[in-house]
């Protein structure tokens, strides 16, 4: 059964903002650290702990900063680049932290992307009216990878198992850094993503599954619908130039 996790969203990133914010680095914030790393951008990290449980090797090696204090007050937001972030990752284990630090971002910087980890449908469906721009996932339904394309910009629209697998299904709209940019469709295909849809019009209510060439080219501003096997994902994404591959 396919699983619908929130309504669609238009995540507006300007060139000039420029940093991701990760709030709470616990096994998943720090998980995010490392997948958003294969982008290239930069990361500032808030932790409220002052000892903090490293799991992955030299991570804090990859973060631009660190600011240790509560992720929920303005000073501390200020201090990590908020006027100047693109997405914010609230992570934290306490949900009533994650949804008071999104409310707190929102009223300081309207474009950044907030992606947070919350279970409550019905919270969430009310906040991402209200505050626009707002994803939120259940990390023991989906993968790092999820957090983290959401943070990019791509629209996570559900997620089924099948054989044991969690395959996720994106929509991905192609930007002018996008590395997917001036490729073909099929070079696209793998073991782990099959695409479904691939559409050069400003709406997609009319798209058909199975709606691509595979000699076509993806422009800037196409869209492209896709399955991809979460777990696979996760490990590619550790890998080096995984996404060119």
């Amino acid at each position: 059964v396919f699983k619908v996790l929130s309504e669609k969203q238009s995540p507006s990133n300007p060139l000039d903002l420029e940093y991701f914010i990760i709030c709470g680095l616990g096994s998943l914030g720090q998980h995010c650290v490392v997948s958003l790393i294969e982008f290239g951008v930069k990361i500032v990290a808030i932790e409220r702990r002052v000892e903090i449980d490293w799991e992955i090797e030299s991570l804090r090696d990859l973060l631009d900063d660190l600011i240790i204090g509560d992720c929920r007050h303005n000073d501390i937001l200020h201090r990590a680049k908020i006027s100047r972030c693109r997405a914010a990752l609230i992570v934290t284990t306490d949900e009533r932290v994650n949804v008071e630090t999104a409310i707190a971002i929102r009223q300081l910087n309207p474009a950044t992307r907030l992606v947070v980890r919350s279970d409550k449908a019905n919270l969430n469906q009310l906040l991402s009216r209200q505050l626009g721009n707002y994803a939120s996932f259940e990390p023991t339904e989906l993968s790092t990878a999820a957090f983290v394309l959401a943070a990019l910009g791509t629209e996570i629209l559900g997620f089924f198992e099948l054989d044991g697998q969690i395959w996720q299904v994106y929509q991905r709209q192609i930007t002018i850094e996008d590395r997917w940019r001036d490729r073909s469709i099929l070079s696209l295909e793998n073991n782990y993503r099959k695409i479904l849809a691939h559409t050069n019009e400003d709406t997609i209510s009319e798209l058909h599954l199975g709606s691509w060439n595979a000699g076509d080219s993806i422009r800037v501003g196409d869209t492209v619908i896709y399955l991809e096997i979460a777990n696979d994902f996760d490990s590619c994404l550790s890998r080096p130039h995984s996404w060119e591959s």
